[in-house]
């Protein structure tokens, strides 16, 4: 009777193995969260993680009962971060723009944050984009596996004139000693990155609007199970449309809390056409959160 039951035993756990794991195996407390340095969404300040997709993230940690917080996040270049949430079980990253390609990819918490990609030049160049087409005249500096990446194989840019790197501000430092003519970023993370680098505003332009006010999402591994993807989606719900005693969502509060702190402005429209005649020189998008 004993080396039956041993014998059922062993068929048991080689169909787990075989299978995959069971699903007590995948729990909130096992995720690995994983985040890019693109301010002010998300950044290191003082050996800090702070942003706005950071601070919902905590808060949704507290809100599904997980044991994690902030000080679990990692920040980590993108391409590997992208990299490890194809390939690892349990991840998650934040933030990621959904499109086509990536859809069946992985499991989706949002939409958050619209972002709005352009391409930046410096004042003094005079550089004057009509079309895609102008693009082939120019080096473009491109954050390895970002969404703006991804734009130009969309559009098909020769590879010849895209130069990738890890991050936004080894760009913003390339265009600087005009090793790249067009820097391909968010709009709202391009300027934080150039006041906090102790630049002027006025010395850069938006020459180009790529796309205009895509939602944000934080992007699962994709065999994370559908229980906890739930979870997240009510405790995002809730941030977004829980008044508070101010009348505004607790998403809206981070938010305002970023503005005040100067790290974040997004009051002015920006055209939805190609070219960037109608943006100021504020830099200014407005965004909906909703």
């Amino acid at each position: 009777m004993i080396r039956t039951y041993c014998h059922a035993a062993v068929i048991v756990f080689s169909a787990l193995c075989f299978f995959g794991k069971p699903a007590w195996g995948n729990s909130i407390d096992d995720l690995i969260l994983m985040t890019e340095s693109l301010p002010p969404l998300n950044y290191e300040q003082n050996g800090e993680l702070k942003g706005i997709s950071v601070d919902l993230m905590d808060k949704m940690l507290q809100m599904v009962g997980s044991k994690l917080s902030r000080k679990d996040i990692q920040l980590m270049p993108w391409a590997r971060a992208y990299r490890n949430l194809q390939e690892k079980d349990n991840t998650v990253l934040f933030l990621m723009n959904r499109n086509q390609a990536r859809e069946n990819l992985f499991k989706w918490v949002g939409p958050l944050i619209p972002l709005t990609y352009v391409m930046i030049a410096k004042k003094e160049r005079g550089i004057r984009l009509d079309s895609v087409n102008d693009f082939r005249h120019y080096r473009i500096g491109v954050v390895s596996k970002d969404l703006g990446e991804l734009l130009m194989k969309e559009m098909n840019v020769d590879s010849n004139n895209i130069e990738s790197v890890s991050s936004g501000e080894l760009n913003l430092a390339k265009l600087n000693r005009h090793r790249i003519d067009l820097w391909n970023y968010g709009a709202a993370g391009a300027k934080w990155i150039i006041l906090q680098n102790g630049y002027k505003l006025q010395d850069y332009e938006i020459v180009y609007v790529l796309k205009n006010k895509l939602p944000s999402f934080f992007a699962f591994h994709i065999n994370t199970s559908d229980e906890i993807i739930i979870k997240f989606k009510n405790a995002l719900n809730r941030l977004k449309t829980k008044p508070s005693k101010t009348g505004l969502s607790e998403l809206e509060k981070i938010v305002e809390r970023y503005e005040k702190e100067g790290e974040l402005r997004v009051e002015h429209s920006i055209s939805n056409k190609g070219t960037a005649t109608s943006i100021n020189n504020d830099w200014d998008i407005r965004s909906t959160f909703h």
